[in-house]
């Protein structure tokens, strides 16, 4: 035989040679994928559904008279706290309640949350407001008849309180009349629609 067709055929004999290995390696890595592919869906399959995160927002929408003023709680809510606002110590939370005072008549009449509002849980002390410098704090000062001073107020209580009783009133020095609501969890807040 001459050195050519020796060459041609050692040639054509490693060129089918690379040629199957390649077409196994090919094979192999498709088999791979397909069962990867296949475990993916068994793990998808397998997987338990998430719980629901209890609701931390409900909507209250209550309102109640105390002389001359009425008292609307709208929404109120439990915040373990966020980057700028966080409870002071550990294993408290935050009570932020939406609440507004609508003055009906009379003169003018000052309304300060750190004097008007408390909240209590069962068998616990009262609790006064602490600061609440976002945009939506309730407004205090000066409210004119027919005017409303309405925003959030905010508490730090013991994360395990239960039994929420929010009293509100004490509007003149001389009428120490108040209200009080208990709050529920009956009524998840949901976002009106957009």
């Amino acid at each position: 035989m001459d050195t050519a067709k020796f060459a041609l055929i050692l040639f054509l004999a490693l060129a089918l040679t690379l040629s199957t290995a390649l077409f196994t390696a090919c094979k192999k890595e498709e088999a791979e994928e397909e069962e990867a592919v296949e475990e993916g869906v068994a793990e998808e399959e397998v997987l338990e559904p998430e719980e629901e995160a209890e609701p931390t927002k409900f909507t209250q929408d209550e309102t109640k008279t105390v002389g001359e003023h009425k008292v609307t709680v709208k929404t109120w809510e439990l915040l373990a706290g966020d980057d700028k606002l966080k409870p002071s110590k550990e294993g408290n939370v935050l009570v932020l309640i939406d609440v507004e005072v609508a003055h009906a008549q009379g003169g003018v009449f000052m309304v300060a949350s750190s004097m008007s509002f408390r909240l209590k849980g069962k068998g616990t002390k009262e609790f006064e407001p602490i600061k609440y410098k976002k945009k939506d704090a309730f407004t205090d000062g000066m409210i004119e008849p027919g005017k409303t001073a309405k925003g959030i107020v905010a508490f730090e209580v013991p994360k395990d309180i239960e039994g929420l009783v929010f009293t509100a009133g004490k509007f003149k020095y001389d009428d120490p009349s108040k209200v009080k609501f208990e709050l529920s969890k009956e009524t998840p807040y949901e976002e009106p629609p957009a």
